[in-house]
């Protein structure tokens, strides 16, 4: 009998969700624990003076630059100046709001960004460990794959980031705000499995429009992947040491279990 949709995408998820526990063993086997100790303090780094930088920056452009953005929407908006600067400040109290409302979906996603040498670097050593391949290290390769690694970070961290815009806006609808934290979830989960996902991408070779070919096709383990990478950092602080390991190795354990070929 044919499976149901549903019961497929649950399939999907458990069995994604199961490359952990594969994840773990695998990390005490091949002792990739210096790994979990410097990915941990980067990210506890990240998170200390992330979020204060990063609003002490958007507090210095509105001040600085507030009337040039004024100026140059009056070009665009037929609108009084009283009209306009209501539109900017407005604009400005979204985007810190936004940030503060998802830091912690935010700030790893930038870690994810800042760290892509490391995460590309220590990515090529799973992929090795995993298909017991044991090409040399080429430094122009590494230079290229962490070019493609940051242009899909910086990419699908900004679509993350209008997402939790547009969340933000749902949630001033009567009754729709209950729903928002779910959307905010599934939104958080998939963008980090893809974040994570997508340095499997690259040391499998797939160039960045079959990457998106393949978000497309797997979304819900995607979405599975992401989503043990957060249950993991909701453990405290240790979480923190042990989520970015532990996912790089079970998203390169899911293409090897499944045999996953290009699209």
């Amino acid at each position: 009998m044919k499976k149901s949709k549903i019961s497929e995408y649950n399939e999907q998820i458990i069995q994604s969700l199961n490359l952990f526990f594969d994840g773990h063993s695998f990390i005490i086997k091949h002792k990739l624990y210096r790994h979990l100790l410097f990915t941990g303090i980067f990210l506890i780094i990240i998170f200390s003076i992330g979020l204060t930088f990063l609003l002490k920056f958007i507090n210095w452009t509105e001040t600085e630059y507030t009337d040039d953005i004024q100026h140059f929407l009056k070009t665009y908006i037929n609108l009084d100046s009283d009209y306009i600067s209501y539109i900017t400040q407005g604009a400005f109290w979204i985007i810190k709001h936004a940030l503060k409302s998802n830091k912690d979906s935010i700030f790893l996603s930038l870690f994810l960004i800042l760290g892509t040498p490391y995460l590309s670097f220590l990515s090529s050593k799973i992929q090795k460990l995993v298909t017991q391949n044991d090409t040399k290290f080429s430094w122009k390769k590494f230079y290229f794959e962490i070019i493609r690694g940051l242009n899909i970070s910086i990419r699908n961290t900004f679509k993350q980031f209008l997402w939790f815009i547009l969340i933000l806006a749902i949630s001033f609808i009567p009754f729709l705000e209950y729903l928002t934290p779910f959307f905010g979830f599934i939104i958080k989960a998939y963008y980090n499995g893809i974040l994570i996902t997508d340095y499997t991408l690259e040391q499998k070779g797939y160039s960045i429009s079959e990457s998106f070919l393949f978000y497309k096709k797997n979304k819900f383990a995607l979405f599975s992947i992401g989503l043990g990478f957060m249950f993991i950092l909701l453990i405290p602080v240790i979480g923190w040491f042990l989520a970015p390991t532990y996912a790089l190795v079970s998203a390169s354990l899911f293409f090897e279990k499944y045999d996953l070929k290009k699209v």
